[in-house]
């Protein structure tokens, strides 16, 4: 009997934890981009613009949503990334502020997203921007520094080494390391840069000698780290100053070099040849048309502009006279007013009587 109610007991449990409504799971970038028709697509990053701020939403390769990149955002105004993060159904997220006076930003980081590329083997140089950006974000050893013209900037934790990644249309094929700390740059702190990018873990450091060899090679003016194999045929090849032959070296080889034109760039050998990062600004990425919210979130909560009531104009005072009715004028008044002697009266009287 006490079996039966214990069964009982279960099953009601399960039935009711049946009938409670299943939490939402977060939109994926195909689901964002039907919330909001007006955004353009740019890989697997989904840009907006939306009360006037540029919003990114950055997806991996299956399409999670891993952060959003709100700018300019100031810390005062957090009401917009609170409306996204309703909008795109997400969940576990933690929102940074960053920037400066003139272009205040914020990033809203999804962490259960972002935990699973933590140790992805491709690191910073991932499928997607998205990727990349939730594999320097979850390693902890990166964060928000400010948005430049054509590049998200990351600062290195405990350095001056900043990261600009570009918002593009596949994966990152490299990378631009900027600030004093990559002006100074050296061996010591190539590895470090790598390491945290999590650049393949074979690399190597570079000598003097050996880099000013590379560095011709490559076309560049010098090579900090790279993870090349230098066989016979590589340094036969830097002898007679020739790339390596079509299809001979199938290998990825990844680099951190300074280029003629003293950038520090990080990625792969044949893309840095060219010294350019590959960034577009980032003017060509957000679209003129602007994004609405979806449902009861599209409801104005502007505040009501004040309608202030046209003050009475001054008017100077003018004096009111009363009109007053004048008398009729009395005929006799004049006569009356004439003072007469006793006999000049008897004659006047005596006058008016044979008149009548």
């Amino acid at each position: 009997m006490m079996f039966s109610a214990r069964k009982a007991l279960f099953a009601l449990a399960w039935l009711a934890a049946a009938a409670l409504p299943l939490a939402a799971a977060p939109q994926n970038i195909e689901a964002a981009q039907k919330t909001f028709p007006a955004a353009k697509p740019v890989g697997q990053t989904l840009c907006l613009l939306i009360d006037g701020v540029h919003v990114a939403v950055f997806g991996t390769a299956n399409g999670d949503v891993v952060g959003v990149l709100a700018y300019p955002n100031p810390s005062k105004n957090p009401a917009l990334l609170e409306k996204m993060r309703e909008a795109l159904e997400l969940e576990n997220t933690d929102i940074k502020y960053f920037g400066d006076k003139k272009r205040p930003a914020a990033f809203m980081l999804c962490k259960g997203a972002a935990g699973k590329y933590a140790k992805a083997t491709a690191g910073a140089f991932a499928e997607t921007v998205g990727e990349a950006l939730a594999f320097v974000a979850a390693g902890g050893d990166f964060s928000p520094d400010k948005v430049a013209d054509d590049a998200f900037v990351w600062k290195m934790s405990g350095s001056n080494m900043q990261v600009a990644f570009p918002i593009t249309e596949g994966k990152i094929q490299a990378l631009e390391a900027i600030g004093a700390a990559a002006r100074s740059m050296n061996g010591h702190k190539a590895e470090k840069l790598w390491e945290k990018l999590g650049m393949s873990p074979d690399g190597k450091e570079v000598d003097r000698n050996t880099s000013k060899m590379i560095a011709q090679f490559l076309g560049c003016d010098a090579i900090f780290f790279t993870n090349r194999s230098m066989d016979k045929d590589f340094w036969k090849n830097v002898r007679e100053n020739k790339p390596d032959r079509k299809g001979k070296n199938k290998k990825v080889n990844m680099s951190v070099v300074r280029t003629e034109d003293k950038r520090i760039l990080l990625g792969d050998e044949e893309i840095l040849r060219n010294g350019d990062p590959g960034r577009n600004d980032f003017d060509t990425i957000w679209p003129t048309e602007a994004a609405t919210w979806p449902g009861a979130l599209a409801v104005n909560d502007a505040p009501v502009e004040e309608v202030k009531e046209d003050k009475p104009k001054k008017t100077e005072r003018v004096a009111v006279v009363k009109k007053v009715d004048k008398p009729e004028p009395d005929p006799f008044a004049a006569e009356r007013k004439r003072t007469l002697t006793p006999a000049q009266a008897m004659d006047e009287y005596l006058q008016y009587l044979q008149e009548l």
